[in-house]
């Protein structure tokens, strides 16, 4: 006897529907901040809203990830879908190296702000090189994922004409 996992949802609509929209907008600004942060008389004016920001980033990243595992397994529609699939793979790495990212950038921005060595040129550098691999995945898994549930030639205008031949 097979047993449908209870949906995630918020108002009720799908949980992972509302967070992955919490994800692709902060991850993305947080990375771009990442990479800002490597101008030295930026680093102070950025230092809170990042550290903030990367935190956030981090719970939304886990929460977008296991939200859209309730609805993979919720859903039967998604079940043996290649595209569904080929979101997921996309999300695995993409929370892996988004909460490296996130981490090393709660890191560099809490505990080496103060320094002036190396070491936090050299972790700042990397927690920017993070944040442009970061940039990729949630790019891909957003993408993936859009394309899985709403493919290019389902939507039509009001005439019945589809949307995407124009």
């Amino acid at each position: 006897m097979s047993v449908t996992p209870l949906l995630f949802k918020i108002n009720d609509l799908p949980a992972h529907a509302l967070l992955v929209h919490l994800t692709v907008v902060l991850v993305p600004v947080v990375a771009l901040g990442a990479v800002a942060y490597l101008v030295p008389k930026w680093r102070d004016w950025l230092r809170w809203p990042l550290l903030v920001g990367a935190a956030i980033a981090f719970l939304s990243i886990w929460a977008s990830y296991l939200s859209g595992d309730n609805f993979k397994e919720s859903v039967s529609f998604f079940q043996d879908n290649p595209q569904i699939e080929k979101h997921e793979d996309y999300a695995n790495v993409f929370r892996i190296v988004g909460s490296v990212f996130t981490l090393a950038l709660i890191g560099v921005t809490a505990g080496l702000h103060r320094r002036t060595d190396a070491l936090r040129t050299v972790a700042a550098g990397v927690t920017a090189a993070l944040a442009v691999v970061t940039l990729v995945y949630v790019f891909l898994t957003g993408e993936a994922g859009a394309k899985a549930v709403y493919p290019p030639d389902s939507f039509s205008d009001a005439s019945g004409s589809s949307v995407s031949s124009r």
